[in-house]
């Protein structure tokens, strides 16, 4: 598998929005930033997510487990959102190249 870059959004049904860019290179996930107008608190809670996901093989029941067992271990309050929008936003953008833009 090649290298891309893959970019989503999900907007939670009467809650918050969460955006996920991320690197792919071969089947891993190199690089990711979290974003959106949710809230976590502590507010490094989503920074250390994406420490954690960095190398993380891209697949679906890996990356699903990993962010529930995430949020578990986690002494966090997360308003607007829950883990399983994370997930989704994550496997999104880790399984489908963002088309590039010829300006």
């Amino acid at each position: 598998m090649k290298s891309f870059q893959g970019r989503s959004e999900v907007k939670v049904p009467g809650g918050k929005l969460v955006r996920v860019k991320c690197n792919v290179e071969g089947n891993k996930i190199s690089k990711i930033q979290i974003t959106g107008d949710f809230f976590t608190h502590p507010e490094e809670t989503i920074q250390r997510l994406e420490e954690e996901l960095t190398g993380l093989v891209v697949d679906t029941e890996k990356i699903r487990s990993m962010v529930t067992e995430f949020f578990q271990r986690q002494e966090c309050v997360l308003i607007g959102v829950e883990p399983s929008d994370f997930i989704a936003a994550i496997l999104k953008a880790a399984s489908s190249p963002t088309p590039e833009v010829n300006l």
